[in-house]
């Protein structure tokens, strides 16, 4: 059971992200709002690599699930308004690509990696 709590942890903060991404993208724009992605990712991602207990667990998942949630909103509105037409629909469906190609990533990590180690891992590209 709790197992599931777990998993379903980035989900629910992703529908939180989902709402907050609409209201942050009307108010600071598209290019600061994925600026901003980084600070719940790198928070959640440094709770999950210095969790003491299960909620500290928990909490970090939230908030890379908020990060991701905001993401999922902003990055296809931002590639919208930014590309050239000519490639503005391959840039378009690259996007969901490079989220399975991560979510791939994060399994076959996860195959060789401890869950610390995995969080470490995870935490670099938007600490970058």
């Amino acid at each position: 059971r709790a197992g599931a709590v777990f998993s379903s942890l980035v989900t629910v903060g992703a529908a939180v992200g989902g709402i907050i991404g609409g209201w942050l993208v009307d108010k600071i724009g598209r290019k600061l709002s994925l600026m901003m992605c980084a600070v719940p990712y790198v928070a959640g991602f440094t709770l999950i690599i210095a969790a003491q207990n299960v909620w500290m667990l928990y909490g970090g998942r939230v908030l890379t699930g908020v990060a991701s949630g905001v993401t999922s909103l902003v990055v296809p509105v931002y590639i919208s308004e930014t590309a050239h037409p000519k490639v503005r629909g391959f840039l378009g469906s690259t996007v969901q690509l490079m989220v399975v190609t991560g979510i791939m990533g994060a399994y076959v990590g996860g195959m060789f990696l401890s869950w610390y180690w995995l969080a470490v891992l995870c935490s670099l590209p938007p600490t970058v």
